[in-house]
């Protein structure tokens, strides 16, 4: 049975999910790219990571967060947006010529209403994710700061998880009809 790659993905931390057709989380990781300065040497990272989940998992399909609505004006700068988008289609170019998979794009609000998210205007969106997500793994060793805060890179492997949950309702939904 195949399997789908969930990613978040930024030039800080790239979450991870890669979740089987039934569900089941096969694994939720992160990949750290917050001491790589150089723009390419990240791109790199994250090639020879994904090398390395594309050989331990059989992947059915890849699901990216699509960039191009991710942002919204006054929320983040021009610079920021337009880096995010570069690095965005690098880590696409990469899943397509070096694992012949052409990602599929989601909006994130998109993603979160498939699977069953709600976020109430004016919340802590990144918190009510994680807490969905912890609510979906109780068992997973989420990290926590030495003040006893979540970890930034949970909150992508959060976002991931999101991502990929999507991905496999979608895959089932077209596999069912």
């Amino acid at each position: 049975m195949g399997s789908v790659l969930g990613l978040d993905i930024s030039t800080s931390i790239v979450g991870v999910c890669i979740m089987g057709l039934d569900e089941e989380v096969r694994e939720i990781d992160f990949i750290d790219l917050r001491k790589v300065n150089n723009f390419f040497e990240k791109a790199d990272k994250v090639k020879a990571a994904l090398a390395k989940l594309f050989c331990k998992h059989k992947v059915s399909e890849v699901w990216i967060e699509d960039y191009a609505v991710r942002y919204s004006p006054g929320k983040s700068k021009a610079s920021t947006i337009t880096k995010l988008a570069s690095f965005n289609g690098i880590v696409s170019y990469i899943v397509f010529s070096e694992h012949d998979f052409e990602p599929k794009k989601v909006q994130v609000t998109s993603a979160r209403k498939n699977v069953g998210l709600k976020i109430p205007r004016g919340s802590n969106t990144k918190q009510l994710v994680l807490d969905f997500v912890k609510r979906k793994l109780p068992n997973h060793d989420w990290k926590r700061t030495r003040f006893d805060n979540d970890q930034q890179y949970e909150f992508d492997k959060a976002d991931a998880f999101v991502i990929a949950l999507h991905g496999v309702k979608s895959a089932n939904n077209v596999r069912e009809n």
